[in-house]
C-alpha cells in the first residue's frame, strides 16, 4: 500500500515538473531580442567630448571657436599638463592617455574661457557601467562639472588598484541602491577613506516581482521593467530625495544599483533634471547603459546561469533585463511631469528635499 502511494506520489510529481517546464518553455514565445546597440541616442550639443578611438588614443572635439591652448589634468586636484598650443583649432588627438587615472581635458579659448572635457565612462576594473555626469550643456547654457558624480554597477568585483584610484580621487560618499539579498550575496568592496551608506530602493528582492513573467511571458519582461520604474517613483520619493540630499553633501559622489542603469538611471535622471539638463540629453545619457549591456549580462550569469538552465529558460531571453530602452526613462520622466508637475515638485513635496539640497547640487556642479 505505501508502495503504490509513494509511486503516485513520485509519478504526479514528475508530471507536474514536465508541465511547469513545458509552460517556462512555452513563456518564451515572442521574445525580441535587440541589439542594444539600436538603443543608443546620438548625443547633441555637446559643448566637448572625448572619444576613445580602436588604437587607443583620445579624440577630442568642441564646438566653440578661438581655442588657444590644450590641457591635461589628472583627477580634480592633480598636475595640469600642457599638451599643445592650438590655433583656432575644434579638434585634437592626444595619444598618450592614461584612462585608469581619470584625465581631465582643459581647452582655452582668446576670450579667457575654458571648456573641460573627458572620457565618459571610466574603466577601473572589476567595475561595470562606471560612468561620470560631467559634460552635459544645460539649458541655460552652463555645463555640469567632471569629477564629481558618478553612477555604476555593484562594486563587489573592484580591484585593489581601483579601490586606491577612488580614493586618491578622493571619491567620499557610495550610496549603494540595492536590496538586503543583493548586498549579501554580492557585498562592495569601498575605498579605504570612503564612506559607505545602504540606500536601498527597496529593500526585499525586487525581481520577485517579475518573476511570473519571467518564468510564462518573458516577451512581456520590457513593459514590465518600464513599470517598475513608475512604481518605484510613486512609492519610494523619500528614498530618492535622501540618496540626492547626501550626494550633494558628500562631492564627489557615487550611487549604484546592481546594473547600475535602472535604480541608479533614475536617481541620475532626476539629478540631470534639478540641473535643468535637456530631457533628451538626459534620457541619452540613460541609455549609454546599453553600452555595457554584455558585460551586464554576463556578470549577472556567472551566478545564476544553473539556476535559469535547470528550470528551461534559454539564456539569451534574458538579455532584455539588460537592456535601457529609451522609452521606459521617457515613460518615468513623463509621469513625473503629469502626476507631480516634474522632477523638482516630486522631490520637494513628495520626497522632502530641501531647497537648499538643490542649491548645493547646482552651486557644485554647474560651471
Amino acid at each position: 500500500m505505501i508502495g503504490t502511494i509513494l509511486t503516485t506520489v513520485i509519478l504526479f510529481l514528475v508530471l507536474a515538473v514536465t508541465i511547469l517546464r513545458l509552460l517556462v518553455i512555452r513563456g518564451g514565445r515572442g521574445v525580441e531580442i535587440q541589439d542594444p546597440a539600436s538603443f543608443l541616442i546620438k548625443q547633441s550639443d555637446l559643448p566637448a567630448e572625448a572619444q576613445l578611438t580602436s588604437d587607443g588614443q583620445v579624440q577630442l572635439s568642441w564646438t566653440k571657436l578661438d581655442s588657444v591652448r590644450l590641457s591635461r589634468k589628472t583627477g580634480i586636484d592633480g598636475e595640469i599638463v600642457d599638451l599643445r598650443k592650438l590655433a583656432g583649432e575644434t579638434k585634437a588627438v592626444d595619444s598618450n592617455p592614461n584612462q585608469l587615472l581619470r584625465d581631465i581635458y582643459r581647452i582655452e579659448f582668446k576670450d579667457g574661457t575654458e571648456l573641460e572635457c573627458a572620457l565618459r565612462n571610466w574603466p577601473l576594473p572589476g567595475i561595470i557601467n562606471l560612468r561620470d555626469l560631467g559634460g552635459y550643456k544645460t539649458r541655460g547654457g552652463q555645463v555640469t562639472a567632471w569629477g564629481k558624480i558618478y553612477r555604476t554597477g555593484h562594486l563587489s568585483g573592484a580591484t585593489d588598484e581601483s579601490l586606491k584610484i577612488l580614493n586618491d580621487y578622493g571619491v567620499q560618499l557610495i550610496c549603494d541602491l540595492r536590496s538586503l539579498r543583493e548586498r549579501t550575496e554580492n557585498p562592495d568592496q569601498v575605498p579605504e577613506n570612503t564612506r559607505y551608506i545602504e540606500t536601498s530602493i527597496y529593500e526585499d528582492d525586487q525581481l520577485s516581482a517579475i518573476f511570473p513573467k519571467l518564468l510564462f511571458n518573458r516577451a512581456s519582461l520590457g513593459d514590465q521593467l518600464g513599470a517598475g520604474y513608475i512604481r518605484m517613483l510613486d512609492e519610494r520619493p523619500t528614498r530618492f530625495a535622501e540618496i540626492i540630499d547626501l550626494v550633494t553633501s558628500n562631492m564627489p559622489a557615487m550611487f549604484h544599483c546592481t546594473a547600475g542603469k535602472d535604480r541608479a538611471g533614475l536617481t541620475a535622471a532626476m539629478i540631470l533634471s534639478l540641473l535643468d539638463v535637456p530631457r533628451e540629453t538626459i534620457i541619452a545619457d540613460y541609455a549609454l547603459s546599453n553600452l555595457a549591456s554584455n558585460d551586464l549580462f554576463d556578470d549577472f550569469m556567472q551566478s545564476s546561469a544553473a539556476t535559469f538552465k535547470r528550470i528551461g529558460i534559454p539564456q539569451e531571453q534574458l538579455r532584455p533585463l539588460f537592456a535601457a530602452d529609451p522609452k521606459w526613462m521617457e515613460a518615468a520622466l513623463n509621469h513625473l511631469d503629469i502626476q507631480y508637475d516634474g522632477v523638482e515638485a516630486y522631490l520637494l513635496n513628495q520626497g522632502g528635499l530641501s531647497r537648499e539640497a538643490i542649491k548645493r547640487l547646482r552651486s557644485e556642479m554647474l560651471t
